[in-house]
């Protein structure tokens, strides 16, 4: 399992290596919690290429992309003819993983409608294909990524309860780079090297001071938002060893790690109920409604803090 080292050698990531080696022994499946940017899609990879299916399909599913109409088709696949636009037979996800793995990525963004689906496939180890008259058998192992905590979606009636037990037979919680700071000059190197093929560039290095801010910061997005950082450091320096002047953290450097300064108890606390309200309605896929339940608000009062902080556009009812 040498292609573990992709995520470093700090305690944290040592117990998660230690927990892929275990789970890759067996065909259970997984749920692989995390934030996002901390490389749950990889650690997915990384079992299905240490375990006994490596040889079959490794294949990834957006639940969150799923329209209701497209769900059936998408999954399960459909023949010529069976609808206005089947213009030719189509193999479903499900089936192209057979003898695979089947990666349900953004698990906690399934409509209910695909969850009483994805319950039925898990129960059956069967798919309905649109047009085929008998279920066709499927060997698949299953594995889901959330960045929320899959068991407060369905605490807080989000989620199918019988679907969760279903997935998370065994569970992985991928740390944030936050929690593993001795394995970002690793992510460094790596990167500047990527980077460096990539581009044609020649960059030696990073300076000691550029790399002491890098691991004083907080990391949000954790190792995409380090990937593209140092991709902007690729951008903005000037000689062959990245310095302070090309360390450029982006927008959430004001509401992650504020200056000395701005001790503003105002405006850190305006600048805190933004982010959340924001944060709350992304997570609700703009639906004010929703949000409000995440906030713990009523539908008034986000309108109000919308208002307040000129999102009046922001969300759906």
């Amino acid at each position: 399992m040498s292609c573990c080292n992709f995520f470093g050698f700090s305690p944290a990531i040592l117990a998660v290596k230690r927990m892929i080696h275990r789970v890759a022994l067996t065909d259970f499946p997984v749920l692989i919690q995390g934030e996002t940017g901390v490389g749950k899609e990889v650690v997915a990879e990384v079992i299905h290429c240490a375990g006994r299916r490596s040889r079959f399909p490794l294949v990834k599913v957006n639940c969150g992309g799923l329209t209701p109409t497209l769900i059936s088709s998408e999954l399960f696949g459909h023949i010529k003819g069976s609808f206005t636009d089947a213009k030719q037979d189509k193999l479903g996800k499900f089936t192209v993983a057979d003898k695979g793995t089947l990666i349900l990525d953004e698990v906690s963004s399934s409509s209910p409608a695909l969850q009483a689906i994805l319950l039925r496939v898990l129960e059956r180890g069967e798919v309905e294909v649109i047009g085929q008259p008998m279920p066709a058998q499927v060997d698949v192992r299953v594995m889901s990524l959330s960045n929320l905590p899959l068991e407060q979606e369905v605490v807080e009636g989000r989620f199918r309860a019988d679907l969760y037990h279903r997935l998370n037979v065994t569970c992985i919680q991928i740390p944030p780079l936050r929690r593993r700071k001795e394995d970002i000059p690793l992510f460094v190197q790596m990167f500047i090297s990527e980077n460096n093929n990539l581009l044609g560039r020649s960059i030696k290095d990073i300076s000691k001071r550029a790399l002491k801010l890098m691991m004083d910061y907080d990391w949000p997005g954790n190792i995409r938002e380090l990937n593209n950082c140092i991709k902007r450091a690729f951008v903005l320096a000037e000689g062959d060893i990245i310095d302070l002047e090309g360390i450029d953290f982006g927008p959430s450097l004001q509401t992650t790690i504020p200056a000395v300064q701005d001790l503003n108890i105002r405006e850190r606390c305006d600048m805190l109920e933004r982010g959340l309200v924001l944060e709350a309605l992304r997570r609700a896929g703009g639906n004010k409604a929703q949000a409000s339940d995440l906030l713990g608000i009523s539908p008034k009062n986000l309108s109000y803090y919308l208002k307040k902080h000129g999102q009046q556009g922001q969300g759906s009812d």
